[in-house]
């Protein structure tokens, strides 16, 4: 990753960034299932910021990115047979987006934005076996499609206690032909100098993954796209929050919320417990429909030590429920009900050297996650028919482990006189604890095993500052 900045007298500050990645994942649980995990992403960009007068400013952005996610899979059978899947999805987007703030007067601010992105996107995905020549190919796509969006937001400072703003938000998608213009409100009352309660609603709407439009269907010789004219997800949101200055550096901070979530696409077959809200821990094949709703509610908590006196801290904790109910009116857990997340960080720095030009970094990060959601499998039915059946009555029902990871960090920092430079190392998963991953049915075993989550990862990075 870069980021230059180039400030200039008259006309702002511009700036130049990009950010790369290249990850391959190889997996395999038992000797009779192999998979493929890849990824790869690329951004660059062009920022520019300038200050029209005392009153006015200007933030604009120019941004190139490119995605490659890959995955395949090889399961073996007792009878010699392998199941192939494999899938390749690429996207690439330009995106310019510009936004302006101005103060109206000691009571009133005004911010307005607008963000339009060109989409391109090619998509594959098919599955075969190896006793047959015949591929079943679920998608195989290419094409454009443009979004944009915009937003006005009207701050308005009613006394030295309250403060209110006002705003709305237009989302459009070519690809789906829907657009939406959503308001949203929120409303702080500073009861003194440490002290401040908030309280917000607003409507949300969400895109779906641009697979989820183009699943096709053959209808006689010609291919139809199954859900091209999904509408969005959508959902209403409100929030009570409380914030509370400590000290100068230290600051606690409670919220809860509450999520409304309707238009949801969800299977058409009545039958189907399938809704775009698990999307990620599994794929649906066929009609959808925006009849799906869902529920997320929960209280967080965050105590936040500010760096000082060379360190700093940070303790997050997170305790919700999450629901979704589907074309069959049973309310059930999302795949990431986890029902609780939370996350310590501690960073400390010790300054040495002549004139106290070198740096040691130290930092340690702990996660706490509740066990994921999974279907149970149905194991006698899976061993008789000898492939994965699970269970239609406990979807999500059970819960695997709780996730849990340490990772530490430390980095030497030399202060050069035009430059610093960095030389650090992370190890993830300091531990080497198992997390599982998932469990799938073995047909060579005829048992049910476990794929776990990575391991104890280091890693080595150098960096410089100018």
């Amino acid at each position: 990753s870069f980021e230059l900045f180039f400030p200039t007298k008259k006309v702002g500050i511009f700036s130049v960034y990009g950010l790369g990645g290249l990850s391959t994942i190889i997996s395999q649980s038992t000797p009779n299932k192999k998979e493929y995990f890849d990824y790869d992403l690329g951004i660059i960009g062009l920022s520019h910021q300038v200050r029209i007068n005392d009153k006015n400013y200007i933030k604009s952005n120019l941004s190139f990115s490119d995605r490659v996610d890959t995955y395949q899979s090889a399961q073996k059978f007792s009878n010699y047979r392998t199941d192939n899947y494999y899938n390749n999805f690429n996207d690439y987007a330009i995106s310019f987006s510009i936004n302006m703030t101005s103060k109206l007067n000691a009571k009133n601010t005004l911010k307005t934005g607008i963000k339009y992105s060109k989409f391109y996107y090619n998509y594959f995905e098919e599955s075969y076996n190896s006793f047959s020549p015949l591929k079943n190919i679920y998608t195989d796509d290419d094409g454009t499609t443009n979004q944009s969006q915009a937003y006005v937001s009207w701050k308005y400072r009613i006394n030295s206690k309250f403060t209110l703003v006002n705003g709305l938000h237009f989302l459009q998608l070519d690809l789906n032909g829907h657009y939406v213009l959503e308001p949203r409100s929120a409303i702080k009352w500073q009861l003194n100098s440490t002290q401040s309660f908030s309280f917000a609603f607003g409507m949300h709407s969400r895109t779906e993954p641009f697979q989820t439009y183009l699943d096709v269907t053959r209808k006689g010789n010609d291919t139809v796209r199954l859900n091209q004219h999904l509408d969005f997800s959508k959902s209403r949101h409100y929030i009570l929050s409380y914030d509370k200055i400590l000290t100068e550096n230290l600051f606690f901070k409670i919220e809860a919320y509450y999520q409304q979530l309707y238009n949801v696409p969800v299977a058409e077959d009545t039958s189907s417990s399938y809704s775009t809200l698990n999307y990620g821990a599994g794929y649906y094949k066929g009609k959808l429909v925006n009849e799906g709703t869902g529920r997320n509610y929960g209280i967080e908590i965050t105590i936040d030590k500010k760096f000082y006196k060379s360190y700093f801290f940070l303790i997050s904790a997170s305790l919700f429920e999450s629901k979704y109910t589907a074309r069959d009116k049973v309310e059930r857990n999302t795949a990431y009900n986890t029902n609780y997340v939370s996350n310590y960080i501690i960073g400390k720095e010790f300054w040495f050297g002549h004139k106290r030009k070198n740096m040691i970094s130290t930092s340690i990060r702990v996660n706490w996650i509740g066990g994921r959601r999974y279907t149970p499998i149905d194991i006698e039915r899976s061993r008789l028919y000898n492939y994965q059946i699970n269970s239609k009555n406990e979807v999500y029902a059970k819960k695997m482990e709780d996730y849990y990871r340490i990772d530490i960090g430390v980095g030497y920092i030399h202060n050069h006189p035009k430059f610093n430079s960095e030389l650090r190392l992370d190890i993830q998963n300091v531990t080497n604890r198992k997390n599982i991953f998932e469990m799938h049915y073995d047909p060579l075993t005829k048992d049910i095993e476990k794929t776990y989550q990575l391991g104890l990862i280091p890693v080595l990075s150098y960096r410089i500052e100018f």
